[in-house]
């Protein structure tokens, strides 16, 4: 029986961190003039009692959050990332960023005039005190107009 329980436990444990997870939600302005850079802004919420990296990290085992793009029509040409907070995790300091984070990133789109597709991925690892869950890719996307320059 308490084999049965232990089990349990810690099948009642995991599935609580499976349902944890950062979202990401991307702001863009209305219009954009194509081959000029604007900015576009990917808002992430990190789940209450936990935390992510910054980028770059204080150490070189952490997983710094981090934007990137696949889309032809998309050049990221700056990511302005946020200057984590300094805390005390297993008695060492770190830089994490805790509670709804804004990442400003620079870019420029290419393509015709008309509807323009924002497609960025947001690389991120959460963590609590004890435990990190596995990195996750989160998908940011939205669109804008294109206007010929």
């Amino acid at each position: 029986m308490k084999g049965f329980l232990a089990s349990l436990l810690l099948i009642t444990a995991v599935a609580a961190h499976a349902e944890v997870k950062a979202t990401a939600k991307l702001q863009l302005p209305k219009s954009a003039t194509i081959g000029k850079a604007f900015t576009a802004t990917v808002v992430v919420t990190i789940p209450e009692g936990w935390h992510a990296y910054q980028n770059p990290p204080t150490k070189d085992f952490q997983v710094p959050v981090t934007i990137s793009t696949k889309s032809k029509s998309l050049v990221i040409k700056k990511v302005s990332y946020p200057k984590g907070m300094m805390k005390e995790f297993a008695g060492e300091l770190t830089a994490v960023l805790e509670g709804t984070v804004k990442i400003p990133v620079s870019v420029v789109m290419t393509g015709k005039p008309g509807a323009g597709a924002v497609d960025m991925n947001l690389l991120i690892q959460i963590c609590d005190q004890n435990s990190c869950l596995r990195p996750a890719i989160v998908a940011v996307k939205g669109s804008l107009k294109l206007v010929k320059g």
